[in-house]
């Protein structure tokens, strides 16, 4: 079955980037930026985790020993008018690795 994206979903995206864009001088890569010191994080038992900042963007990503094919792509709202990029774990991930789910979450950018 194939998922269409609703309005609801992308109104915060874009109020994100109307905001940022008209209140913030940017250069090229604008002036936002991931601590990567901050991204390395230790991955549950019978999971491995990964992390890496591409472009301006930050990423995490932890898949189980027994994964079982399916990708939760976690997804955070309004971070505040900081010009930090940060990326953080969804609530479930045990949950979702006892399960056998593999999670992913980045920064925006």
């Amino acid at each position: 079955m194939k998922k269409k994206w609703t309005i609801a979903a992308l109104v915060p995206l874009l109020i994100t980037t109307a905001v940022t864009s008209t209140t913030v001088e940017a250069d090229e890569h604008g002036p936002w930026f991931v601590d990567e010191e901050k991204l390395p994080f230790a991955a549950l038992p019978g999971a491995t985790s990964s992390w890496r900042v591409l472009g301006n963007a930050g990423y995490r990503i932890e898949i189980p020993d027994e994964w079982n094919g399916e990708l939760v792509m976690w997804a955070h709202g309004y971070r505040g008018e900081g010009f930090e990029l940060t990326v953080d774990a969804p609530p479930i991930r045990s949950h979702l690795i006892e399960r056998g789910y593999a999670w992913a979450a980045s920064s925006y950018e």
